[in-house]
């Protein structure tokens, strides 16, 4: 692949601050200040696909990165999954709203095992 080829396949990085811009603009998506990931991992942009564009500009708004390629797209999907779940409960018109944050790449279970359990706020008997 020549450099001119592969060039044309890549998202410049403006484009993708926009979209970020935009789509959390959109989405209504809190701003988390000063997190930086270790790492990141781009791989080439598929522009006709807006899911994975989307999972960038949430990437770029949440300082996300990941190691691996493998990383990338596995978290793309639980994104993708969050996304879907998100579409649906806000269309059902109930009481719930639901939106897009820092979180949006985890499985329940992961959110679950990370640490974010609430406090236990029972008091304790004095003996």
């Amino acid at each position: 692949m020549t450099v001119g080829l592969q060039a044309r396949r890549v998202v410049p990085a403006a484009t993708l601050v926009f979209v970020a811009v935009l789509v959390c603009a959109m989405a209504g998506v809190d701003a988390v200040a000063g997190v930086e990931a270790e790492s990141y991992v781009m791989p080439v942009v598929d522009t006709d696909n807006a899911r994975e564009v989307q999972f960038q500009a949430w990437m770029s708004e949440h300082g996300k990165g990941y190691p691996t390629v493998d990383e990338y797209h596995k978290r793309l999907r639980i994104f993708s999954d969050n996304v879907d779940y998100i579409e649906r409960t806000n269309a059902a018109g109930g009481p719930t709203r639901v939106k897009l944050n820092k979180y949006a790449d985890l499985t329940l279970g992961e959110f679950k095992a990370a640490n974010f359990r609430m406090p236990d706020h029972r008091r304790h008997k004095q003996a």
